[in-house]
């Protein structure tokens, strides 16, 4: 993650935890996109199957991409 003041972290990273999403968290997730909070459009799933962050299918349910 970049360290720009734009995105509310300041320049010095110090604020800044980076980890894999835990399933609770990803519970979080989808519990508040569905809420007034969220966004109301449908999660997209991560059809790769290696750990890889910050990317999705081309569609709602791909399996192979």
């Amino acid at each position: 993650m970049e360290t720009n003041s734009i995105f509310g972290w300041g320049t010095s990273g110090a604020g800044i935890d980076t980890h894999m999403m835990k399933n609770g968290e990803w519970g979080a997730v989808a519990y508040l996109s569905k809420s007034q909070y969220g966004n109301p459009n449908e999660i997209w799933n991560i059809s790769n199957k290696t750990y890889k962050t910050g990317c999705a299918g081309s569609s709602v349910n791909a399996s192979n991409e």
